[in-house]
């Protein structure tokens, strides 16, 4: 992907990270956010009537010239968006082919936050790249909460690593105290967000996640199953991220089962 390609896309993912992270519209997954229309980051050259939102900013997707901005420097909670950072953390450990055993507790913490889950089972394995897409697809706790363990080590270590980021890439209005976003502390402004998303982007291996609507994939468990992860329906409304059943999870259907 040529430079100029590779800027446009991460402009446009920035930006429709952005819109969501301030209008309320918190139940899209980190994907169907990530993959949203070029065309209200091209089009708006005067302030869009249409867009309710306390703080948000556009900017071009070609040139990244701000097209329109409000409050834009204002920290506003950021719910599942926290989800890409955690990505981020992840894909720059440069360790995806590790594998990682699912536990009772990966399990547990989504349910008891009665948060999405991508529909792991206790004693699941997968590589970190699988569940980047149990993550960023069905917008899967159970498999941040994996992720987070496995390369903290440990969760209060990982949210540290988060942080440690954003940092380095000078966004001084975020701050992550988990991996998920449940916590109203996980916050950020719109003009964070767009470098979040534009760094995202630049990792190859979240360009091609947030690219797809569905991935098929193994799991391994004494008994293997072929699963479809698929992206999290969109749902407008004030609910927050993270916190609403589990729709096309992981492994809630699997599309076959072999061995013993």
């Amino acid at each position: 992907m040529s430079r100029s390609r590779r800027f446009r896309a991460a402009s446009t993912v920035a930006a429709s990270i952005a819109v969501a992270a301030v209008t309320g519209t918190f139940a899209l997954a980190p994907a169907r956010a990530a993959t949203a229309s070029a065309r209200a980051a091209t089009s708006l050259l005067h302030p869009p009537r249409s867009i309710a939102a306390y703080a948000a900013e556009l900017a071009d997707g070609t040139t990244g010239k701000q097209l329109w901005g409000r409050r834009q420097y204002s920290p506003r909670p950021i719910a599942s968006i926290t989800k890409v950072m955690t990505a981020l953390v992840v894909v720059q450990a440069r360790r995806l082919g590790r594998r990682i055993k699912i536990t009772a507790a990966d399990v547990e913490y989504a349910r008891e936050h009665g948060a999405t889950s991508a529909g792991l089972r206790p004693g699941d394995v997968l590589t970190a790249r699988q569940l980047l897409y149990a993550m960023l697809l069905p917008s899967g706790a159970d498999a941040a909460f994996a992720l987070a363990l496995s390369f903290g080590p440990g969760r209060q270590a990982f949210v540290r690593k988060m942080n440690s980021a954003a940092r380095r890439l000078h966004l001084v209005g975020t701050h992550f105290a988990t991996f998920v976003g449940l916590s109203v502390h996980d916050h950020s402004t719109p003009r964070n967000l767009l470098l979040l998303g534009e760094a995202a982007m630049k990792q190859l291996v979240i360009s091609d996640i947030v690219a797809r609507r569905v991935r098929i994939t193994t799991v391994t468990s004494g008994r293997t199953r072929t699963c479809c992860l698929a992206a999290t329906p969109a749902r407008s409304g004030s609910r927050r991220a993270g916190r609403r059943r589990p729709a096309n999870a992981c492994c809630s259907r699997p599309l076959t089962t072999s061995g013993s």
